[in-house]
């Protein structure tokens, strides 16, 4: 039996249908393939799918390329045997947005594994090279094995994960989303006078096509900027404003034969179009890789740098016309595809800024990859962009060209190295010295130390290569590279094209860990080697397993098991920032208390984490806790696997003395340990091992806070018995000895009490639930609580601990005003809707109610389902807005989660996201968080909020980050995975309507003001990931970014991006 087929559009030519015929022939039955589909974005963007392969364990995106003959390049360009670019990322693009088609279709669906693949239909001569192009470019030989075998899939791109089966639901959105096209949208293949080819390249709101102009057979790119289906006027405007600003940039300084020219746009249904050159070159990149690669032989130092003169010339052409190109890089410098004599063009001008009018067109967001050698003026204030800021790319590209590698990956790498680039002279001591002072000075930190203009710059090059005429650089082998020892790679060592070693930071019995420089994002990470034995690469094994599984702040993260390192097992983590406790203890003598409290909170934090995970560290010990101006993180997490009988594991001084077998009471007592050493600066035991039976010596006035010292020697006891019994004991514990335990909720002041038995009591109590309990029990007016003794009011069902304290107080004060008695009113009390589901704690988001519903009953105290079960249909219909056919769905919903069906629906959206994070929280705790993050417009200012809720701001500050804390922030990891995804994908800031988009794309809603509350919730619950930036009263923009970056940076941002 052959793969259903489901044909949704047209195939392209006869090639691809062959090539679809194929798949669907080979595939088994229990396979779908749907072709010639496509997405169309809220943006107005348009994605085609060659073909989508829905298997049992996966979705396949698969784009179809009939090449023949000899396919061969990198993961960014291709030869066939003309140079194309590589459809990876475009392929890649096409597979997220239908990932996220899929999320917002439905639940289900979002969980889905989708995966990119090329299928080269009519060549078996590939020669492609890349870690892309290995795992994802298939023949007709590999193809069907890598559709077919789930290993394939788990042990070439999933990094070992086994994504979950494609279910029945997810077939079902697959096949909504694919099928449920509009007809009459269908992907343009011609506009105007041109046929549109394959899509060459996308950004944020355009996407390049290859085109043919049908009279002259010329190839062109055309660029079409799409417009959103639900833009205003202003915003259609906005965009035709970009294009005009483009075209008028790229024709004044595409004049010049080093730039790609350009003709006037013009508007098409499909969007606003701009054709432009079409250079049959290949990227800088590629050009240094294919001719300057180790083990060519190299062309003479001059003949190297001719590329480097022509891009020069032709920025200084385009400073002439104002214009500065200011995000130069490898990937907008096109080359002819030879290694004699390139011609070049230099492309990327869409940001440029025009000097004469101080302004640049309005953009959403600029990637870190298109920041790579942007001078550090502009990388710290987009808009200081002068001529002399594009010479500092020009000295990258010149230590590029001269040396054949990058002299540093990124601007932030160059700035994290105290800005001080590496000589060429010591990188080959065949080159001038004279050019690489040439170097250095384009490469100055600050624009005034650079040279006044490109053409000087120009004359010095020449002038340091023309002296060494007749001493030409001998033809040959590029500089090798030294035989890496992985016990001790040096500062500058590369692995692979990714990683560049900086520093040995930490040596251990199974590993050791550098600190090295990620190439292509710039960022820092921790590289953990294994030794070279199998309990080494074991240890890692279970490290990456256990890591990977693992999402909170205060634990590292895992990012990578690979062998990076050449024959050895390597893991790659965050780096964090920050010291182990010892050395920060030795640079902060005396701390302020406050940082420790804060630091003795974020252990106690992931210990909590851990102890809900079920996962023991078994060696907690100030090595393990780095600690910096983001809090404390917990790190080492090799010992996990180890059986709970090896109880020898681990680090003695640190280990339980009434070990049994490794469990949490034992990672509580070496916390303890280290909280200790945190607050008294110095081993418990005296640099000993705890032994049976050792009590701890600790007077009061030995610490600070003195109360510690009582705490302390109950949670180090030589014996389990006299410590604490849980982790939330010893907290509470804890915070009472620093004087940082929660206070309980305020009581409603009674001062406008009205002394009248028969005055309802509604609205009398900060719980709802309370009034609702109490009107269940028959008590309704003041003089019917007057009536009710204690222990009848303990008894009543849903009134807890805390809320029988509420109502005693006010009863107290009713009494104490005089007011009467009343009898309980005899009138039969309704049932309950679902009595059997009365003490089900669980949020009302499992439902599956609407979000408008589920707020409601929140806001009026049925926030679990067993609120809402025991409530009566008199209780419910009381809501406003609550009707009988909505009270009968939720009776629907109770009945089919007694049933057991519940929790199958796709109405899981923000709001029930938003309301199941909420769903441990008290009233008070929900309360703060509303006056803090309900404005639509602003979050409450602390000192407004302080004054609000009558109490010290510091008080408040505290409470609100324990509130925080206790978020149950799982439901919410969409939108978390989501806002990082896009703040790190747009550079590291991104402004508000960037970030809600992020947000509705993660989890559906119609509330604007719930997504941008949400977006702040999650930004201060997890500052080491996202920060947020009010908009000022000027500006009227919000934004996330990342920690690093600063108010005045965002804010600048924010201005360059309204103008």
């Amino acid at each position: 039996m052959t793969a259903k087929a489901h044909v949704v559009g047209k195939s392209a030519h006869a090639a691809e249908k062959q090539a679809q015929a194929f798949l669907i022939r080979e595939l088994p039955e229990d396979y779908t393939v749907y072709l010639n589909s496509w997405l169309a974005e809220r943006s107005g963007a348009i994605y085609e799918l060659d073909a989508v392969v829905v298997a049992p364990h996966a979705v396949f995106v698969v784009e179809i390329k009939s090449y023949r003959g000899r396919v061969e390049g990198t993961d960014h360009d291709w030869f066939v045997p003309q140079p194309i670019r590589s459809p990876l990322r475009t392929n890649r693009l096409t597979a997220q947005m239908l990932k996220s088609a899929l999320k917002r279709e439905s639940a289900a669906g979002g969980r889905a594994w989708v995966e990119s693949y090329v299928f080269l239909s009519h060549t078996d001569d590939v020669r492609l090279t890349g870690l892309g192009s290995r795992s994802r470019v298939h023949t007709r030989e590999t193809i069907l094995h890598a559709l077919l075998d789930p290993e394939y899939l788990s042990a070439n791109l999933t990094r070992g994960v086994r994504p979950d089966p494609v279910d029945a639901h997810v077939r079902d959105a697959v096949h909504r989303v694919l099928t449920g096209v509009d007809p009459g949208r269908p992907p343009a293949r011609r506009v105007r006078e041109y046929s549109l080819g394959s899509v060459l390249d996308r950004g944020d709101d355009y996407v390049e096509y290859l085109a043919q102009h049908a009279m002259t057979g010329q190839e062109q790119v055309l660029r079409v900027y799409t417009v959103p289906w639900t833009a205003t006027h202003e915003l259609r405007q906005r965009i035709e404003d970009r294009c005009s600003w483009e075209a008028r940039v790229l024709v004044d300084v595409g004049r010049h034969a080093n730039v790609v020219a350009a003709d006037p746009p013009f508007r098409e249904e499909i969007g606003i179009c701009l054709p432009l050159e079409h250079f049959g070159g290949i990227t800088l990149g590629s050009w240094v890789e294919r001719y300057l690669a180790e083990g060519e032989a190299w062309p003479a130092l001059r003949e190297r740098l001719r590329p480097w003169g022509r891009v020069a010339r032709a920025l200084h052409f385009a400073h002439g016309q104002g214009v500065v190109h200011r995000l130069l890089r490898p990937e907008v410098i096109l080359v002819e595809d030879q290694a004699r004599d390139p011609d070049v063009r230099v492309s990327g001008f869409d940001l440029a800024k025009q000097l004469d009018s101080g302004l640049t067109v309005t953009g959403s967001h600029v990637a870190d990859e298109r920041l790579v050698w942007t001078a550090p003026e502009v990388l710290r204030d987009f808009h200081a962009a002068e001529p002399r800021s594009d010479q500092f790319a020009l000295g990258a590209l010149l230590g590029l060209l001269a040396t054949g590698r990058p002299l540093f990956p990124s601007t932030k790498a160059y700035l994290q190295r105290g800005g001080k680039a590496p000589s060429l002279s010591e990188l080959d001591a065949h080159l001038p010295k004279g050019l690489d002072a040439v170097a250095q000075k384009l490469l100055a930190a600050r624009p005034e130390d650079r040279f006044e203009s490109v053409q000087e710059a120009m004359r010095a090059v020449e002038d340091a290569t023309v002296r060494r005429a007749g001493r030409r650089v001998p033809s040959g082998k590029a500089p090798g590279a030294p035989k890496l020892d992985p016990e001790d790679l040096v500062p500058g060592t590369r692995l692979g094209s990714d990683y560049e070693i900086v520093d040995r930071i930490g040596i251990g019995g199974l590993s050791t860990v550098y600190l090295a420089l990620h190439l292509p994002s710039g960022q820092q990470r921790a590289l953990k080697v294994a030794r070279p034995n199998d309990a080494a690469e074991e240890a890692l094994r279970a490290e990456y397993a256990s890591l990977r599984e693992l999402d909170h702040p205060r634990v590292v993260r895992a990012l990578d098991l690979s062998k990076l390192v050449p024959e050895r097992l390597t893991l790659v983590m965050e780096r964090v920032a920050g010291r182990p406790l010892g050395a920060w203890l030795e640079a902060h003598p005396q701390p302020e208390l406050a940082q420790l409290h804060r630091h003795a909170e974020d252990l106690l934090d992931a210990l909590a984490y851990l102890e809900r995970q079920g996962i023991v560290h078994k060696d907690l010990k100030p090595d393990n806790l780095l600690l910096g101006d983001e809090g404390l993180t917990l790190i080492d997490f090799s010992l996990v696997d180890q059986p709970a009988d090896e109880i020898f594991v681990g680090t003695a001084l640190y280990r339980d003395p009434a070990l049994r077998q490794w469990d949490a009471a034992a990672d509580r007592y070496a916390a303890c340990l280290c909280l200790f050493e945190l607050y008294v600066g110095a081993h418990a035991f005296d640099a000993q091992a705890p032994e049976p039976g050792r009590w701890l010596d600790l007077d009061a006035d030995e610490i600070e806070p003195a109360e510690l010292a009582a705490f302390l020697r109950q949670a180090l006891a030589p014996e389990r018995a006299d410590r604490f019994g849980s982790l939330e004991a010893m907290r509470t514990a804890f915070r009472r000895a620093v004087g940082r335990e929660l206070q309980p909720a305020p009581l409603e002041p009674y001062a406008d009490l009205v002394p009248d038995a028969d005055e309802p009591i509604t609205d009398r109590f900060h719980s709802v639930g309370l009034s609702n309990a109490l009107r269940r029990a028959g008590i309704r007016n003041q003089g019917q609580l007057v009536a009710s003794d204690p222990e009848q009011l303990r008894r009543i069902r849903n009134v807890g601990r805390k809320r029988l304290r509420e109502a005693l107080a006010f009863r107290e004060a009713l009494i104490a005003r005089g007011v009467p008695a009343r009898p309980l009113d005899d009138r039969p009390v309704e049932p309950s809707l679902e009595p059997r589901l009365a003490d089900d704690p669980r949020p009302i988001a499992v439902l599956g109610m609407s979000g408008f519903v589920q707020s409601s009953l929140v806001e009026h105290g049925y926030d679990t389902v067993g609120h809402v079960a025991a409530a009566s249909p008199g209780d419910l219909l009381s809501i406003p807005w609550l009707g009988e056919v909505k009270l009968r769905r939720l009776s629907r919903a109770l009945a089919d989660l007694l049933a057991g069906s519940a929790g199958t629906s796709d109405a899981f959206d923000l709001e029930a996201a938003w309301l199941r994070a909420q769903a441990a929280l008290d009233p008070r705790s929900r309360d703060l968080l509303g006056s803090r993050y309900g404005d639509a417009d602003a979050a409450m200012p602390l000192a407004k909020l302080a004054q609000t809720l009558g109490g010290p701001a510091e008080a408040i500050e505290r409470e609100l980050q324990q509130v925080l804390r206790a978020l149950d922030l799982e439901p919410l990891a969409p939108v978390s995975e989501g806002l990082q995804t896009a703040v790190a994908a747009a550079g590291g800031i991104l402004p508000l309507g960037a970030a809600l988009t992020a947000v509705v794309d993660a989890l559906p809603t119609e509330d604007d003001a719930l997504a941008a509350r949400v977006a702040r919730v999650l930004a201060d619950a997890t500052p080491d990931r996202l920060r947020w930036l009010e908009g000022r009263a000027d500006r009227q923009r919000d934004a996330l970014a990342l920690p690093a970056f600063t108010d005045e940076a965002i804010a600048d941002f924010l201005v360059e991006a309204e103008r």
